[in-house]
């Protein structure tokens, strides 16, 4: 699910580019989530696409050798030239700045080896930038779901020893949560004045 963000910070122009391009990915992600080519895919033999389709999920370099194995079982010739073309198109698009921040924001995992190393230290950089958010996002909402879990305890416990307990617990909740949505919101300005820094 796209993270759902502040009023302010949904009017940055970078943010809506950013949110425009998360919602592209996702899309891509879901029709590309499976490594294992068809075997339509072998006999149209558009290598290229292929290529620029696994780069742009941010496949590794050697998956070429995957579909080599996959479409020689139906009797289909790979070609790793047209597929490396197009691969290299793909993980530029990738390893750029703004895709790796839509990454970090989805709570993905670095990639470790996929961007090749001229542009990865940058790569890793905006990808921080974003799983900071990510991260702190998660810890809201693990608080608010706590708090919705004691309050329905509350409407339905008949005991007043429980009821004091789960009361005194959503005492401390309530400010634990206002502590962690106010890091959150500082946490969401820092990611606006990256991006307007470095784009």
């Amino acid at each position: 699910m796209t993270p759902v963000m502040p009023v302010s910070l949904r009017r940055s122009g970078n943010f809506q580019h950013l949110l425009r391009g998360l919602v592209a990915a996702l899309a891509l992600g879901l029709l590309g989530g499976c490594a294992a080519i068809s075997e339509t895919d072998c006999r149209a033999g558009n290598w290229e696409a292929v290529g620029q389709h696994d780069g742009s999920n941010g496949a590794p370099p050697e998956r070429w050798s995957e579909h080599e194995q996959t479409c020689g079982k139906y009797g289909v010739a790979f070609d790793q030239a047209a597929w490396r073309r197009g691969y290299e198109k793909g993980i530029d698009e990738y390893c750029s700045p703004e895709h790796a921040v839509q990454v970090g924001l989805r709570g993905t995992s670095y990639p470790e080896s996929t961007c090749p190393p001229d542009v990865a230290p940058q790569f890793l950089g905006h990808w921080q930038a974003g799983r900071v958010v990510y991260e702190q996002r998660q810890r809201v909402r693990q608080l608010e779901q706590r708090k919705a879990e004691l309050e329905q305890a509350l409407r339905t416990t008949n005991s007043g020893q429980d009821g004091y307990s789960i009361r005194m617990e959503l005492d401390h909740l309530h400010g634990l949560l206002g502590e962690e949505r106010m890091r959150l919101n500082q946490e969401e300005a820092r990611l606006r004045k990256f991006l307007d820094e470095n784009g």
